[in-house]
């Protein structure tokens, strides 16, 4: 298993993982029509549109795969500026996704610390995280050291949905972090 640089060449395996891991994780929990919505060649799109643009690299943004020899890329983290100006911390996981079949084998904590480390390394001292508050891996952010910043709805398809607010602080090695 290797935490790597995702590359224009991983794009579609990326979207596959980020539809999959959708539909694992969030049937039940949004509205369906979200889900049955979702594409991958438009979520492959999106991440090659990521990828090409002139900024990305800069600031803490970053894009890495968990790639597994055998089968592919079964998982992604996304790291980049905060969205949320209301939260001091500067750097923000925008996206984690790890498909089920590879739970509860430390890759999630991998990932998530190595998008912190490429926080850290333009200069982010923390970081937030937006996950769905109905989410079954949503203990996973506090078994990482995460703290409840803040609660708002989000409005998907018409209905809201409650989500918490996420904060970390990046140890000096953020590689290390989380136990």
């Amino acid at each position: 298993m290797q935490i790597r640089p995702a590359t224009l060449a991983d794009v579609d395996a990326i979207a596959t993982v980020h539809v999959q891991a959708w539909h694992e994780t969030y049937t039940g929990l949004i509205p369906q029509r979200i889900l049955d919505g979702l594409s991958v060649p438009k979520r492959a799109e999106m991440w090659a549109q990521q990828l090409r643009a002139p900024t990305f690299g800069k600031n803490g943004e970053s894009l890495w795969v968990c790639d597994d020899a055998a089968t592919g890329i079964v998982g992604f983290v996304n790291s980049g500026p905060n969205r949320f100006t209301e939260y001091a911390l500067t750097g923000e996981i925008q996206a984690i996704y790890l498909l089920q079949s590879h739970h509860g084998r430390g890759l999630g904590k991998q990932l998530l610390w190595r998008g912190a480390a490429s926080l850290k390394e333009a200069g982010h001292a923390g970081f937030v995280v937006r996950v769905l508050t109905t989410n079954p891996t949503a203990g996973f952010y506090a078994a990482q050291g995460g703290t409840i910043l803040g609660e708002y709805d989000e409005v998907l398809a018409g209905e809201a949905l409650p989500h918490q607010v996420m904060g970390f602080t990046i140890p000096p090695r953020a590689s290390d972090a989380g136990g």
